[in-house]
């Protein structure tokens, strides 16, 4: 099994560039970098009632990644558009858009992290043009107990990211007792939240598999009463009429 290496103040890594140097090796070497508390639980808990009134109280679409889309959610259940099959319900937030949480402006510091370990300007598809190729894009996703997964999946690695960064926001042993996130090395899956608490981001190499096992597989599956598991994407995308860079390859899995 590869390291798990876990970082207890994202400031400190910002003004150390021995510190940034060591965690791009991390990662580049496969290794697992947990940094901790970057977003306060506080602020979670708010968004996720949030987006629980959202979910229950309005229909669900679906809107292509392009400049200027609104932010949307919408229901993945083994949607045949998708690239990799999973189920899940999915809140999508766009730089250009405003929310009532100044998302983009609170998460900043996670995403100049991922940029910088990227090799890339700090700041980079934060404020996207309709000239650009990518955006930033975050993506709230609920796994209900009973039904929630994502295939196993490797994500592109190429000039917009060598890092995947998740942030976790949900207890495994209290919001749910089985599956989650994993990443897998050959025949071996560490399951993210069984090392992580809410606020902190994940940082791993992209092109590792990885995905969700079915969340809590003996439960009744509901929709609606949003018991499950939390996760936010702090993902970079291109646009859905480019094609500068290859799309997430779903990938077949042994059992273990």
């Amino acid at each position: 099994m590869k390291k798990i290496i876990t970082v207890e103040n994202i400031d400190q890594v910002f003004s150390d560039q021995s510190s940034l140097d060591s965690l791009k090796s991390s990662i580049l070497n496969d290794d697992i970098v947990i940094v901790r508390d970057v977003i306060s639980q506080k602020l979670i808990q708010e968004i996720k009632g949030y987006l629980t009134q959202v979910g229950k109280s309005s229909f669900p679409n679906y809107e292509r990644i392009k400049f200027g889309a609104k932010d949307f959610h919408r229901i993945n259940n083994n949607d045949p558009r998708a690239y990799v099959k999973g189920a899940f319900h999915q809140f999508v937030f766009y730089p250009w858009n405003q929310n009532y949480f100044d998302l983009f402006n609170q998460f900043s510091k996670a995403y100049q992290l991922k940029n910088i370990l990227s090799g890339i300007e700090p700041d980079a598809f934060m404020f996207p043009t309709k000239e650009d190729d990518f955006t930033a894009r975050i993506a709230f996703q609920f796994y209900p107990k009973g039904i929630g997964y994502l295939n196993n999946h490797a994500d592109p690695v190429d000039q917009h990211q060598i890092a995947v960064p998740i942030l976790v926001m949900s207890e495994k042993g209290i919001d749910f007792n089985e599956g989650g996130a994993y990443v897998k090395y050959e025949d071996e899956k560490v399951f993210i939240e069984d090392h992580t608490e809410i606020g902190d981001v994940v940082f791993f190499k992209a092109s590792l598999e990885h995905g969700v096992d079915k969340v809590d597989v003996q439960s009744d599956a509901a929709w609606l009463d949003f018991k499950g598991r939390w996760m936010g994407l702090l993902a970079v995308n291109q646009f859905f009429n480019t094609n500068v860079i290859s799309e997430s390859v779903e990938l077949k899995q042994k059992k273990i």
